[in-house]
């Protein structure tokens, strides 16, 4: 099975075991057959956003991972289980993930530490990033970069205090001028790493430190649980957005771009 591009034909086979691959979507490749991927618990969610931008977010979301799930798979877009429980209430709003039971018997392998397949989905503005990796838990963020008036109050939230300092050293290094696109990089770095861990905004993001950002890749550490192995890589993203990605591995993983900024999933 194969995801059909706007330009080409793309076959979905999946990252081999201790590899990522990312993916890109754009609002604009949303068309009116992506919501058939959705099941009744989904159509239900995305009938009560309020934003028409929050609900066409989600329904590509959804669409683009049942899709190229399917084709790592090898199964319909529309059989692809995915669970979305929440680990505290039990309602549908959790971080979603493959439902291993669903899938049955034939996917054996996916009970393999080595071949299972982990994904994490990011979206903001325009643009949605979904993460597949396989053989390891994954995290990644979007941003949109937005200058506002309350940055620099979130940033002493967020930011530990050698990242804050970095952050009000400006553009130059040397100024005392907040620097947006530095704090929105830390930002997705951390992001990143909750989603890797799951605990999303259950724990602080100022308990998370990352890489120096003068580096491509670091190693992230986490207060909350000293012993994770986390690895924080910047990811190349589109004109006016950053973003990160987080594996919980302990050496760097290879993360490839499968579609670059041009895909158009299309059909159902």
């Amino acid at each position: 099975m194969a995801i059909s591009l706007f330009d080409s034909t793309v076959d979905a086979r999946g990252p081999d075991s201790g590899r990522a691959d990312v993916w890109w979507a754009s609002l604009a490749d949303l068309q009116p057959a992506h919501v058939m991927l959705l099941d009744d618990v989904e159509r239900d969610r995305a009938d009560r956003f309020v934003r028409d931008a929050d609900r066409r977010r989600f329904i590509l979301g959804v669409a683009m991972t049942r899709r190229v799930l399917a084709g790592i798979l090898r199964i319909p877009a529309a059989d692809v289980p995915l669970d979305r429980e929440c680990a505290d209430c039990a309602r549908p709003h959790g971080r979603p993930r493959l439902d291993a039971e669903r899938l049955g018997e034939r996917f054996d392998a996916e009970a393999d530490p080595e071949q299972r397949l982990d994904f994490s989905l990011s979206h903001s503005g325009d643009w949605i990033a979904l993460l597949v990796g396989r053989g390891m838990q994954v995290g990644v963020d979007v941003e949109e970069l937005a200058d506002a008036a309350d940055l620099p109050s979130v940033a002493q939230n967020v930011l530990t205090d050698e990242e804050l300092a970095d952050v009000r050293r400006g553009a130059d290094g040397k100024s005392d001028q907040f620097d947006v696109r530095r704090f929105f990089d830390y930002w997705v770095a951390k992001e990143s790493v909750l989603k890797a861990t799951g605990d999303g905004l259950g724990e602080p993001m100022k308990a998370v430190s990352v890489m120096p950002l003068a580096q491509s890749w670091g190693r992230a550490r986490l207060g909350f649980r000293p012993e994770t192995a986390a690895v924080v890589q910047r990811l190349e993203a589109p004109p006016g957005y950053v973003a990160a990605a987080t594996t919980l591995t302990s050496e760097r993983v290879l993360i490839e771009s499968r579609s670059g900024f041009a895909t158009r999933i299309t059909g159902a």
